[in-house]
């Protein structure tokens, strides 16, 4: 059985917040994806901006904590 880990520094705890983040945007993706409706479901195209545009987001995120 595996024993929680401790968290050792505050990179590692931002880091989990921008794990968290994607977490939840894919979640979120998914729903969107899975609709009933399959005309409110999102294009390939849309998939691909967002996917672009979460990258961005994160990317942004990273270089302003340097």
């Amino acid at each position: 059985m595996n024993e929680p880990t401790m968290i050792q520094s505050g990179e590692e705890l931002e880091k989990s917040d921008a794990e968290t983040d994607t977490l939840k945007f894919l979640v979120d993706l998914f729903h969107r994806c899975v609709e009933e409706n399959p005309n409110e479901r999102p294009t390939a195209e849309e998939i691909h901006e967002m996917l672009l545009g979460h990258t961005s987001r994160i990317q942004v995120q990273n270089v302003s904590e340097i």
